[in-house]
């Protein structure tokens, strides 16, 4: 009877070790909520910084191509990606007239000053009464040189875009685009697209109205609505 309760205690010493041993399990981290906003400001696309032949943004991370901007892609850049936010539902946007007569109400050299701040956007969001805020970066805006059936240098577009929290000014969604068109036959992946564009050499606006599109593609489909996303995880700007 000895025997077996010795055998029996040791049994369960050496289970206990096992298991003092063996993996822990780490409870899951908890979801982050989506972000929910009912009132967005997009801001006027504003020009990176001069760089050789890339950009890397100083919140995100993200490294996109850089190249010469051309005069206008600012106001372009803004009319297309406002014009395609205006087709998703579930929120409003700061009307045009409206943020430049905010902007407007700041003389300059003021208003210079302030761009350069990176708390005027949350500022300018507050005094307009949105929840979230849109900051677009170009990174790169050049048309093709010659004509479309024969270029000696193609058309290219970069651009990056972030969606803030205007409450905590988390970055809580980013998108991006880059391309510099290419021969059909130094890009057989892109032959669809390339077809599509009338196979012949393209202006920068049309690469710009595609990019638009492509760049929010994952914030409209967030959730179906574009009224929910989920945060990613950044540095306070």
């Amino acid at each position: 009877m000895k025997r077996a309760r010795a055998i029996v205690a040791l049994g369960l010493m050496l289970a206990l070790g096992a298991k003092a041993e063996g993996p822990r399990l780490t409870p899951a981290a908890e979801p982050k909520p989506e972000f929910h906003f009912s009132r967005l400001l997009v801001m006027p696309f504003a020009r990176a910084p001069a760089r050789e032949n890339l950009w890397a943004c100083p919140r995100c991370g993200r490294v996109l191509m850089a190249c010469p901007i051309e005069e206008g892609a600012e106001a372009t850049l803004t009319r297309l990606l406002r014009d395609q936010l205006e087709t998703y539902p579930g929120f409003a946007i700061v009307d045009q007239g409206e943020l430049n007569l905010a902007l407007q109400a700041i003389p300059e050299p003021e208003l210079t000053r302030a761009r350069l701040r990176p708390e005027f956007p949350f500022t300018l969001a507050q005094q307009l009464k949105a929840d979230a805020v849109l900051i677009p970066t170009v990174t790169c805006f050049r048309n093709r040189s010659g004509q479309a059936w024969a270029s000696a240098q193609p058309s290219a577009a970069a651009f990056e875009l972030e969606l803030h929290s205007v409450a905590d000014r988390r970055v809580v969604w980013t998108g991006a685009y880059e391309e510099e068109q290419k021969p059909l036959l130094d890009d057989l992946l892109q032959a669809k697209t390339f077809f599509r564009r009338g196979a012949k050499w393209v202006t920068v606006d049309v690469l710009a109205r595609d990019g638009v599109i492509k760049a929010l593609a994952s914030f409209a489909s967030a959730t179906g609505s574009a009224t929910g996303l989920k945060p990613v995880a950044t540095e306070k700007p």
